[in-house]
């Protein structure tokens, strides 16, 4: 590696650490974040993307090089990869998720859509498992419930009952992860409908973090955050989030965070809808983790230089 590549890519992952406080951040992280501005095309949305696509362009053998290994091949200017539908049993899906900002001033702080590629497997009884889907892998240690038996060693007394099957809904890994969310449904009868759900919160860079219960699929979660996703967040947030779920399929998930001062709620500083689409037909696409970690980074280096600040000092 040239000195100069590594000062790059030093730098990143400084950006990295601080747009995202609780993730663990490795070098496979920061050269995939690397190798998506020198590929990606230039951003509409007001990114420094051509910018560092220009400052990587010389490093573009050795990224090239990390590509080979890391990137799954016919990667389009936008991250995207086609793979074809082969018969795995498997669920594939499109979670599209749009990000409003509220508060005094949000036409500062526009909202955007991002769209991630997940897949849903059914977890094993006891004993973890790597699934290898069409577009990644499901790793037991992506996740903090990997087996039935761990999500009724942590449950069951909760819902009264054990669970007999636990699907997960999930972005795979491809190398690279971007882990902000996962969904579980789980279920009472193995043949039935499911009857709870989980909601898995994580890091942009695939850590699992935290558990939120919904006893029942009607449930409303309301919940301190646990950790800090963003720079922009508190761990002493809080989580208020429901899932529609029709029949077998998640449909909706609405998740409002709201800062806690003194014990009471502020009203919520961003709302976060994600609506599932079931991936049809003879293809299945993907966005590589490389590019969404990148542009979760721009965006959150352009709201801090717009001067989009935490409370945490007040809480």
């Amino acid at each position: 590696m040239t000195a100069g590549l590594e000062g790059i890519l030093t730098e990143l992952k400084a950006k990295l650490r601080k747009a995202f406080p609780d993730a663990r951040i490795d070098d496979s992280d920061v050269e995939g974040v690397a190798l998506a501005l020198q590929r990606r095309e230039p951003a509409h949305d007001g990114s420094e993307a051509k910018a560092n696509r220009t400052a990587l362009e010389q490093y573009r053998a050795q990224l090239d090089a990390f590509a080979e290994s890391a990137a799954p091949a016919g990667l389009d200017a936008h991250g995207v990869s086609r793979v074809a539908r082969r018969a795995d049993g498997l669920g594939y899906y499109w979670a599209i998720a749009e990000h409003i900002r509220h508060g005094d001033d949000p036409q500062r702080f526009d909202p955007f859509e991002g769209k991630l590629a997940m897949v849903r497997v059914s977890l094993p009884a006891r004993e973890p498992r790597r699934f290898a889907t069409r577009i990644g892998t499901v790793e037991p240690g992506d996740h903090l419930i990997a087996t039935v038996h761990e999500a009724n060693d942590k449950y069951a007394e909760t819902l009264t009952y054990a669970l007999q099957r636990v699907d997960l809904i999930t972005p795979p890994r491809q190398l690279l992860r971007f882990g902000a969310i996962s969904v579980l449904l789980g279920y009472k009868d193995k043949g039935g409908l499911p009857t709870c759900y989980i909601l898995e919160a994580g890091t942009a860079i695939g850590q699992p973090k935290v558990l939120y219960l919904g006893r029942t699929l009607d449930a409303k979660i309301n919940r301190r955050t646990g950790y800090k996703p963003t720079l922009f967040s508190c761990s002493d947030n809080a989580y208020a989030g429901t899932l529609a779920v029709e029949g077998h399929e998640p449909k909706t998930l609405k998740i409002k965070a709201r800062d806690i001062i003194g014990n009471t709620s502020a009203a919520p500083y961003i709302t976060v809808n994600v609506s599932f689409e079931k991936q049809l037909g003879s293809n299945i696409d993907s966005i590589w983790p490389g590019w969404l970690i990148a542009r979760a980074a721009l965006i959150v280096e352009r709201r801090e230089a717009a001067g989009l600040k935490n409370t945490c000092e007040a809480t």
